[in-house]
């Protein structure tokens, strides 16, 4: 069980899930497993909750958070690049930071929907509404 609070711990279980995926699976299912695992990390969603409503409602915290989500992107583009096939280069594969972008956007978006729901809607349903909307232009 891991301390919501704990991201540096959050963000090494979401890169060993998304590694630990089988070959077959997609880059989007392998993302959505690791994002699924942070979710049950902790089994105290009113914890959750409560630091979610104040990172979204605190700027501060805000941009402490959006700094961490991006390294935490930047550390999973190798990770989703290899899973798309693409030989490492000298630049990221265009696909992979993508794909990384949009995932991120859509945990956010679905986490903030969610806490100003008061936790009332289903922060993994919210999640598949974003990505739905995304993949499948809505």
């Amino acid at each position: 069980m891991l301390d919501c609070g704990d991201q540096e711990a959050l963000g090494e279980l979401l890169k060993q899930t998304i590694e630990q995926q089988p070959a077959e699976v997609s880059a989007w299912d392998a993302l959505r497993a690791g994002f699924e695992a942070i979710l049950t990390a902790n089994p105290a969603p009113e914890r959750v909750l409560e630091l979610s409503r104040l990172i979204f409602e605190t700027p501060s915290l805000r941009a402490r958070y959006i700094e961490k989500r991006l390294r935490w992107q930047t550390e999973l583009v190798p990770i989703v690049q290899a899973r798309l096939g693409s030989a490492a280069g000298p630049a990221p594969d265009l696909r992979a930071k993508a794909i990384v972008a949009a995932v991120f956007a859509c945990v956010d978006t679905a986490t903030e929907l969610w806490a100003a729901s008061e936790g009332r809607l289903d922060l993994a349903d919210l999640y598949d509404q974003c990505l739905a909307a995304i993949r499948d232009g809505g």
